[in-house]
């Protein structure tokens, strides 16, 4: 049996790559995140993908995210939904 995170935890994770890819392209071409679990996330053509804990370089991809595994190849990447959303809490990139 196959089962899910949290629905908010997949928001957060969402919402996280989403800010990163919110700002011009240039201004996160080296951006890297690091996930310290596991999150389900939805792919371009809407099919569910589970991120495994490690570091991923994001950039924007048009309307979409294109996430790449830190140790990986371009081959790897893969483009996840992303919505541009708001929020009234401070952020800081570290």
């Amino acid at each position: 049996m196959r089962t899910h995170p949290p629905h908010s935890l997949s928001c957060l994770g969402g919402a996280l790559l989403a800010l990163i890819a919110w700002g011009t392209p240039a201004a996160f071409a080296d951006t890297t995140v690091t996930l310290d679990q596991p999150i389900h996330f939805t792919t371009a053509e809407g099919s569910d993908v589970l991120l495994d804990a490690g570091s991923y370089a994001v950039e924007a991809a048009e309307e979409w995210l294109k996430i790449t595994p830190s140790e990986g190849r371009t081959m790897d990447a893969l483009l996840l939904e992303a919505q541009a959303g708001s929020h009234e809490e401070t952020l800081t990139l570290h």
